[in-house]
């Protein structure tokens, strides 16, 4: 017996899922990644602004915004990975209804 979240999550997956993985991961990587670094901004910016250059400051603002993209891009990734395989698995066991749009 499926969770009421699961069945939710079982008739939202394959339209997620029909749009191609390259834009899960941008759009879902995106996100992420600026949120991210949305976070890490303000509470940086709040804590350590006294103790470095202005210059200093920005030059890491830069590199973090590049780096935390990245990472969005490496959960969203995953993210993927993981839930085709949830799919997969529930369709193997039952559960679900084979997805027959790709």
């Amino acid at each position: 017996m499926l969770m009421r979240n699961e069945e939710k999550w079982l008739e939202t997956w394959p339209r997620i899922r029909s749009k191609g993985k390259a834009r899960y991961i941008v759009t879902r990587g995106l996100l992420r990644g600026l949120l991210i670094y949305v976070v890490w901004a303000a509470v940086t910016w709040f804590w350590d602004r006294e103790r470095f250059s202005p210059e200093h400051f920005m030059d890491r603002y830069y590199i973090y915004f590049v780096l935390f993209l990245l990472y969005g891009f490496l959960i969203s990734a995953s993210s993927w990975k993981g839930n085709n395989m949830k799919y997969d698995n529930l369709i193997k066991h039952g559960k679900a209804k084979k997805d027959t749009s790709n």
